[in-house]
């Protein structure tokens, strides 16, 4: 019997913000995946050299009308399916035609579905087809506000056959839903370690450099926090002329951040670089001495995992971080970091400063988290139980 031939089924890949995908996909050993995406946006000559076990999907995620005020008439369009269908997520019948389509060319075992909204999007086919269907949930899936989508989950939960979460966070709203607790397995998205450690072998830190930086990585959007990060500095500057902070990344909080920065005198030791390349990220990381992550609850929250938590302690920083989502199922308060109350500035400059002043103890909470990182989070390590999660869902595997 050939290897096991199931479809990863995925929004958006890319080797930048969606890398843990692909990440996954290189760690699998026993299976043989076909990856089902909606936005294919790796580079072209990795696109083609993986054309053969790749489908884009010609129909679109998401049809947003464009003109002024389309997405209201949109989201008006879902309720109204909402109220007269059973299951108002479903595909389009054009879409539902290409998957069909697929399924004769490339039969699956099982379908592995990132996300709860491509698991319901998916649903119906692996019900049709009597394949196990398998829903690894990411965060915003289960926090989101849209009542169209909860109610459809609510309604077919009970149908996934397996549920994989990143954080154990996420078990109690599903349990509540009425899930079998037994049936669900918390597989992290992780980073690869090796590489990871490459690029810290790679880099070569400014002699120059006296002073303490610290670096925030991520999406500037109002959940992840990066106001209540510079109001921390800007406390921990007023008392260390010596201190500099980075922020790699951007967003629709970016222009607050950079007036923040003015006026709380701090822009000249704040630096914003802008998104940049996964390498160029971790080579920023490398040339820091602590990372900082102050995500909250709302609104959009909260952090289901921090994959640049991840990163950093792989490349051996100590991590302060708020107690959000699953930020405490990575790090070790005062082993590998510091936990704070979210939106507890004054307590973040605190361990912050503590960071700073001791240079032994950055580098005992860094050496912690990097051995932490590895024995953990390890992505190809992570992507042989996720992978064991699909054989069991299968029947090709041995039963939990």
């Amino acid at each position: 019997m050939g290897r096991l031939r199931p479809w990863v089924a995925c929004v958006r890949v890319n080797r930048h913000d969606k890398a843990y995908f692909l990440h996954q996909l290189d760690g699998f050993s026993q299976i043989v995946p076909h990856l089902v995406t909606w936005d294919d946006a790796r580079p072209d000559a990795e696109r083609r050299a993986m054309a053969q076990n790749t489908t884009a999907l010609e129909a679109p995620w998401q049809s947003y009308w464009r003109f002024p005020g389309g997405h209201r008439l949109l989201t008006m369009v879902r309720r109204v399916r909402g109220k007269l269908m059973r299951r108002p997520l479903s595909p389009g019948a054009a879409e539902r035609g290409a998957l069909r389509r697929l399924a004769q060319d490339v039969p699956p075992d099982v379908i592995y579905a990132h996300t709860g909204f491509v698991g319901l999007r998916l649903l119906p086919l692996a019900q049709r087809l009597g394949v196990p269907l398998v829903v690894h949930f990411h965060g915003l899936d289960l926090n989101t506000p849209d009542p169209v989508y909860l109610r459809q989950l609510r309604h077919d939960v009970q149908h996934f056959d397996r549920i994989i979460v990143v954080g154990e966070w996420m078990v109690p709203p599903l349990v509540a839903m009425g899930y079998d607790s037994a049936r669900i397995a918390l597989v992290p998205m992780g980073a690869p370690m090796a590489h990871v450690q490459a690029k810290t072998d790679s880099v070569k830190r400014d002699p120059g450099r006296t002073g303490i930086r610290f670096i925030a990585v991520g999406h500037m959007i109002p959940y992840k926090g990066f106001d209540r990060t510079l109001a921390a500095f800007a406390q921990l500057a007023a008392r260390h002329n010596d201190v500099e902070l980075v922020l790699v990344g951007d967003g629709s909080e970016r222009a607050a951040l950079e007036e923040a920065a003015q006026s709380a005198g701090v822009a000249g030791a704040v630096r914003f670089t802008g998104t940049l390349s996964s390498d160029a990220t971790l080579g920023e990381m490398a040339q820091a001495d602590v990372l900082l992550h102050h995500p909250v609850d709302h609104p959009g929250g909260p952090e289901a995992f921090g994959v640049v938590i991840t990163e950093g302690m792989a490349l051996g920083l100590p991590v302060v971080g708020s107690r959000c989502g699953g930020l405490p199922d990575q790090i070790i308060d005062t082993e590998t970091g510091f936990l704070v109350d979210q939106d507890d500035v004054a307590g973040m400059a605190d361990a912050m400063a503590r960071l700073a002043e001791d240079a032994s103890l950055r580098a005992t909470l860094g050496t912690a988290g990097q051995a932490r990182a590895k024995s953990a989070f390890d992505a190809h390590v992570l992507a042989r139980q996720a992978e064991d999660v699909l054989l069991q869902a299968a029947g090709k595997g041995t039963q939990p």
